[in-house]
């Protein structure tokens, strides 16, 4: 589970994350939309701890995550918009260097099996990053993440670089992690995105929730000036 209650970030008296209240439960998928400097990535990177709260909590798992940060840390698989991998290596080079460094060997075949359920073909397994289609990158990045069963996911904007049918194959992958009780938050700009797989839509502005909606609900359930009025119905 993740939770942040009147969770607030002050930065030269400037609030960056106002009272946010978000609970995202096992099997749950919330995603964060909002304008640029909203906060969503700011929210997602408080929960790994890399940023105090002025006021109010910040949990994952039961674990104060400003505490203890580290306790909190291997209950989360995250994945950034902006990644970083070694262009001089393979997709199947960095699995395996990801899976030695969480202190696991998993066979070769087993990796390749990974990078296919991504979406990843063979074809991509053994040639170095460098030049490959940015949604090369995004794909061993969820794969990654997929490997460390992980009670809690943090993405932000998971569906970048994606063409459709890898999205198509992420958002399946992200239904079965749901069915598998773990909880996701992500960030995303894509409105339609959100609606496809969220349990819960929150609009974040100037750091604030402004809006929370249930993506079944119905269009007249909201006001016409709704900013998710588009979405719903």
């Amino acid at each position: 589970m993740l939770r942040a209650h009147a969770l607030s970030i002050t930065r030269f008296g400037r609030p960056l994350l106002d009272a946010v209240d978000l609970t995202v439960t096992p099997g749950a998928l919330v995603a964060l939309i909002g304008p640029a400097g909203a906060g969503k990535t700011l929210l997602l990177e408080t929960f790994l701890g890399r940023h105090r709260p002025s006021a109010g909590t910040v949990r994952v798992a039961g674990l104060d995550v400003a505490d203890r940060p580290a306790v909190a840390a291997p209950h989360v698989a995250w994945v950034p918009a902006q990644l970083s991998f070694d262009p001089a290596l393979s997709p199947l080079a960095h699995l395996a260097a990801a899976c030695h460094a969480n202190g696991r060997r998993m066979p070769e075949p087993v990796l390749r099996d990974a990078l296919v359920r991504s979406g990843l073909a063979l074809t991509y397994h053994e040639k170095p990053l460098r030049g490959a289609a940015p949604s090369v990158a995004r794909q061993l990045a969820l794969t990654i993440a997929a490997l460390q069963n992980a009670d809690a996911w943090l993405l932000d904007e998971p569906d970048r670089d994606l063409d459709p049918t890898a999205e198509d194959i992420f958002v399946a992958g992200l239904r079965r992690l749901r069915k598998r009780g773990a909880a996701v938050l992500l960030a995303t700009r894509d409105l339609e995105f959100a609606r496809r797989l969220a349990t819960q839509i929150v609009t974040l502005e100037a750091g604030a929730v402004v809006a929370t909606v249930e993506p079944q609900l119905s269009r007249r359930d909201h006001a016409d000036d709704s900013y998710l009025s588009a979405l719903v119905g």
